[in-house]
């Protein structure tokens, strides 16, 4: 398997978990019935009843999957039998099946969300279980201690995707929704660590579940950094002396029997049953996180999704008709708005006819004699009589007034004096002498600030462009 293959499974893997993004919690959040098979017996967890599966070793699906007791067609016709006289309307089930059928692994994950954690372990599939050529899919039992802040440890058990597939389709031609299959064991996990008060051991603590049936020995167990694990032992292996013993010592020899909670018959997770009270509508939390821990079927969670992208959109038709209605209802009120807004107007409008005659009247009047009655005024009278008290005792022998422009020519002792006093007095600006003084005699350009000729020019007189 080269790079490019490995890049190309994990987009399918990635594409294939963004669609079903939330559909896990929200399906196993559906489930209402917990069957259970042990040995040759089928149980519902429900109402406590139980019936026996019959074994056809002829069929071809069984061959195919050599771990597998029952074919997926027997299941469902017992799971069918069982809930006959149910009176769920509609049956989403979550079915524990024995551990032979699993491959169960120890792992650690970072706490996100279930769909994170399962696409997770499924690109862990071809390192944990290199020799399985078969796809697999995969569910998580989380242990009951956290191994660090932000970081899951537990059990992952791996099962094929071909078992997953043909059991949703057998069960659902029963009329019945497989949500999630889950090894028994994960019955009981949430009990590991905590007070046990069922088997008369009040006051202990239950430090493993051991479940053995014709086929397996399978041990949960928390070690001692407080991670749980899986120890097996097949039915061959125990009548081994050898091979029995060190499966023991794996286990634990020391392990107190009042400690372990013993699951060897049907008859057995009946009596520890935490849904035995018949009422699952109030054990909804526990049967949905039992749910979580299982395998969903690629079927299931398609059909699930196919739900929620249904409803979804009876959502958004409702949304929309009830937005168009909600949009509509403006258009209606601004529609009668306008109308009465353009009546005022009209009715305004005719009322200032005489005003805007008479601005009209006021316009014309500025164009025409606006030429002559802002024409810059200057006030030759005030500017001498300004100058008069610079100048003394100097002599002003040449005086012209051009447009603002003044120039002024005469004879002082002091020219420079003449020069500053006339840049201080805010009757005159841009004051500067003409030319070089000879002796006495003085040459100084400067501008009346009252007077703008460009403006008037510029407003009445615009250059054309």
């Amino acid at each position: 398997m080269n790079l490019s293959t490995v890049s190309e499974k994990l987009q399918d893997l990635r594409g294939s978990f963004a669609r079903h993004a939330n559909v896990c919690v929200s399906m196993a959040n559906k489930v209402n019935v917990a069957l259970l098979l042990f040995d040759d017996q089928m149980v519902d967890l429900h109402s406590g009843r139980s019936i026996r599966v019959s074994r056809s070793e002829s069929d071809p699906e069984i061959k195919a999957i050599t771990n597998a007791a029952y074919s997926a067609a027997e299941l469902a016709e017992a799971a069918a039998s069982l809930l006959m006289d149910s009176a769920q309307t509609e049956k989403v089930c979550v079915l524990l099946l024995p551990p032979s059928e699993f491959y169960i692994s120890e792992t650690t994950l970072p706490t996100a969300g279930l769909d994170l954690q399962r696409s997770a372990l499924q690109l862990q599939a071809m390192t944990v279980l290199p020799e399985f050529e078969k796809t697999l899919n995969v569910g998580f039992i989380t242990g009951q201690q956290q191994a660090l802040p932000l970081v899951s440890a537990g059990l992952a058990a791996w099962l094929p995707t071909e078992r997953t597939e043909s059991l949703f389709k057998a069960f659902l031609s029963k009329r019945i929704f497989l949500a999630s299959v889950v090894p028994r064991l994960a019955l009981f996990t949430e009990q590991l660590m905590s007070s046990v008060t069922e088997n008369g051991t009040s006051g202990q603590s239950l430090s493993a579940i051991e479940d053995e049936d014709q086929q397996l020995t399978t041990v949960f167990q928390h070690n001692r950094h407080g991670l749980m694990t899986c120890i097996q032992c097949s039915a061959s292996d125990r009548v081994q002396p050898e091979l029995y013993q060190t499966f023991l010592q794996e286990r634990g020899t020391d392990l107190p029997a009042q400690n372990i909670l013993l699951l060897r018959a049907a008859a057995d997770y009946l009596r520890y049953n935490p849904f035995k009270s018949g009422h699952l509508s109030g054990q909804s939390g526990k049967l949905a996180s039992l749910a979580a821990a299982g395998v969903f079927p690629e079927a299931a969670l398609s059909a699930r999704h196919q739900l929620e992208q249904g409803k979804l959109r009876k959502d958004l038709l409702k949304v929309a008709a009830a937005a168009v209605l909600v949009v509509s209802l403006p258009f209606v009120w601004q529609s009668f708005q306008l109308f009465r807004l353009n009546a005022e107007f009209d009715r305004v409008q005719e009322q200032a006819l005489a005003a805007r005659a008479d601005q009209a009247v006021v316009r014309d009047f500025e164009n025409d004699w606006g030429t002559f009655n802002e024409f810059p005024e200057q006030d030759v009278g005030l500017v001498l009589q300004t100058l008069q008290p610079v100048i003394n005792p100097g002599l002003l022998s040449a005086f012209a007034l051009d447009e603002g422009l003044l120039s002024i020519e005469g004879e002082s002792p002091d020219p420079q004096n003449i020069l500053e006093q006339l840049e201080q007095n805010p009757m005159f600006t841009e004051v500067d002498f003409a030319r070089a003084t000879n002796n006495n005699r003085y040459f100084i350009d400067l501008r009346l600030s009252t007077v703008n000729f460009s403006a008037y020019r510029e407003w009445h007189f615009p250059e054309p462009r």
